[in-house]
């Protein structure tokens, strides 16, 4: 046995037996040290330590374990400070050293009135990405998952669940197109759920129909409720009836007491600089949601000031950067700041590039967006459809699914002539009297935020000329330095000039195409991110728009992104567009029924069965 394991654990009773343990004691008091390091499990290894001084040098001796007030250095013992045990533990609210987080020892080293000196190792402070990456080789993908997970986002579930177990809350900001839904999906299958105690996942309206969508195709066995409109739950017991319930923004604030009356098992923050503003009545209501953990999910943890990731931090992490107040006297918005406060949040940020993983993703990433349309949309598109419907019948099915395809990309948007089959030409309506601002609109302003802070370049295919206009028009986030748009009345001589100017921009540029005038002849590998606005009938032309960037010479994966509104005839395009592709493999494909998939359109209605 080693003899270090049976030595008394107090300094006095090994000076009274010295010889019977053969070691000396000394008077001399060295100055206390905790170590925090960490296992190669992500678990903290404290270490309670004496600092000596030997001509000049530091030289660190352990204690026998946590409980002694002495050190030994082979058979020679010094003392620490009388009392630092009892000491130590009233500092830490009396909870043993070996349940303290990493928070909590941040807290302590960032407490001037803590007269006990605490180092943490280089290898606690690793950034969540080198953490992560040391993680998944000791990490089992959870039973539940129908889905294979790249490396990195293997890594990084492993990641999610240590931070979420150790430290209670954990933010998730990997670049665009690295599938951080995924991740925090897989997180969830990790956890011990139940009705009584459910995760509760917030994001905006736009988003709540993908987030229903993956889960169902994910993680079939997670239940889901929708927390939202008129029909919402008024009761907690109605929300305790799944596993995961699915809410927006502005519900929450709408519910607080309701959402209060639960314990949740975590909380899922999808764009989650939504809570950046820390004193904005919705931060408010975020920060006493009584849940055991926090997920927030973002691309932009740091969006104009350095208070941003105080408010995130603060609450997946209560406290971890003190209060408001001592955080802005102590970070002031300069670069100094940045680092210094760089290395105290890094290691509960997961921050990953697409050149970070770009080893382990394939050369073209397709994410489908599903959307809601909102409620007034809902009633005007069941009024289009049994117009069109009723003129029309099956025998006109393109007339009819072009003006629905036509509100689906707009509500402002009309035909010039109505029995069209292209679209191309319509126009604002003058009538119009709503929001420009559509759900679809939110789930690409969002797409080109995070594009535009990463100096990415968006291209956006769109049918219908005048969402050039719109989508310019209501897009007020990050800085686009170049806006241009390329259509059937840009001159060809013009074309190749727009692509250039767009290509060569230093930073952020989008350009919005109509896919019959950028089919064919065009290169723009500058782009690396592509917007699908709205679906088409012919899934070659969509192939021939996405090859404009994904081609030969483009030396990036490239995001594709395919926006559709739920249960309406976008949807239908999207899944004839998914069934031709998987054709396309055939040597001999089927044939495909093109009168079947009209009325297909026709009969889909977001108006619920």
């Amino acid at each position: 046995m080693n003899t270090l394991d049976v030595l008394p654990e107090s300094f006095s009773e090994l000076s009274k037996a010295e010889n019977e343990w053969g070691i000396a004691t000394f008077d001399t008091v060295l100055d206390p040290l905790l170590i925090v390091d960490v296992e190669k499990s992500g678990d903290l290894k404290i270490r309670l330590t004496g600092v000596k001084h030997i001509r000049g040098n530091e030289v660190v001796l352990d204690a026998p374990s946590l409980s002694h007030d002495y050190v030994v250095s082979e058979k020679n013992a010094y003392p620490l400070p009388s009392g630092i045990n009892q000491y130590i533990k009233e500092k830490f609210s009396n909870k043993e050293l070996k349940a303290l987080s990493l928070p909590d020892f941040i807290k302590a080293v960032r407490d001037e009135s803590f007269a006990i000196d605490i180092r943490l190792t280089d290898a606690v402070i690793k950034s969540g990405k080198d953490l992560a990456d040391s993680m998944g080789d000791i990490f089992d993908i959870p039973k539940g998952l129908r889905a294979d997970l790249y490396k990195y986002q293997k890594n990084g579930v492993a990641w999610l669940v240590k931070n979420l177990l150790r430290d209670g809350g954990a933010i998730i900001a990997d670049e665009m197109g690295l599938g951080k839904t995924i991740q925090v999906i897989a997180t969830i299958l990790c956890l011990d759920i139940n009705e009584e105690s459910p995760v509760l996942i917030v994001c905006p309206t736009s988003l709540i129909a993908n987030w229903k969508s993956e889960i169902e195709k994910f993680a079939p066995e997670l239940s889901v409720a929708i927390h939202r409109g008129p029909e919402r739950a008024g009761i907690a017991k109605r929300l305790k009836t799944s596993k995961v319930v699915l809410s927006t923004y502005e519900t929450i604030v709408i519910d607080e007491l309701l959402v209060s009356a639960i314990k949740w098992k975590c909380v899922v923050c999808d764009e989650a600089q939504a809570l950046k503003n820390p004193e904005s009545n919705r931060r408010a209501t975020f920060s006493n949601i009584d849940t055991h953990s926090w997920i927030l999910m973002t691309g932009t943890p740091v969006e104009t000031t350095l208070l941003d990731i105080w408010s995130l931090m603060d609450i997946a992490i209560p406290g971890v950067l003190g209060g408001m107040d001592d955080f802005l006297s102590e970070f002031p918005d300069n670069n100094e700041s940045a680092e210094k406060l760089n290395d105290l949040v890094s290691p509960f940020i997961l921050r990953r590039t697409v050149s970070d993983v770009a080893k382990d993703l394939p050369e073209r990433i397709d994410i489908e967006l599903p959307v809601e349309l909102d409620e007034a949309q809902i009633i005007e598109y069941e009024s289009i459809r049994n117009e069109a419907i009723e003129e029309y019948g099956v025998a006109g099915g393109l007339v009819a699914t072009t003006r629905l395809s036509v509100f689906c990309a707009h509500p402002a948007l009309r035909l010039i002539n109505h029995s069209s089959i292209e679209g191309d030409d319509a126009v604002l309506s003058d009538l119009f009297d709503g929001s420009l601002v559509t759900s679809k609109l939110e789930v690409t302003h969002s797409i080109l935020n995070e594009a535009s802070r990463e100096g990415k370049k968006v291209l956006i295919f769109s049918n219908y000329n005048k969402m050039f206009e719109l989508i310019k028009e209501t897009f007020k986030g990050a800085s686009v330095r170049y806006w241009g748009a390329i259509n059937g009345s840009t001159p060809q001589e013009e074309r190749q000039e727009i692509i250039n100017d767009f290509s060569s921009i230093d930073g952020s540029a989008v350009l919005v195409l109509n896919p019959k005038a950028a089919g064919a002849g065009l290169n723009i590998t500058a782009a690396t991110v592509v917007i699908h606005y709205t679906p088409v009938w012919n899934p070659a032309l969509e192939m021939q728009a996405s090859a404009r960037a994904h081609r030969r010479g483009q030396e990036n994966p490239v995001t594709i992104y395919k926006l559709f509104y739920k249960d309406t005839v976008e949807e239908v395009m999207i899944e004839r567009a998914r069934d031709r592709k998987e054709l396309g493999d055939m040597v001999v494909p089927e044939i495909r029924d093109d009168k079947k998939d009209l009325n297909s359109a026709l009969m889909a209605t977001p108006m619920g069965k």
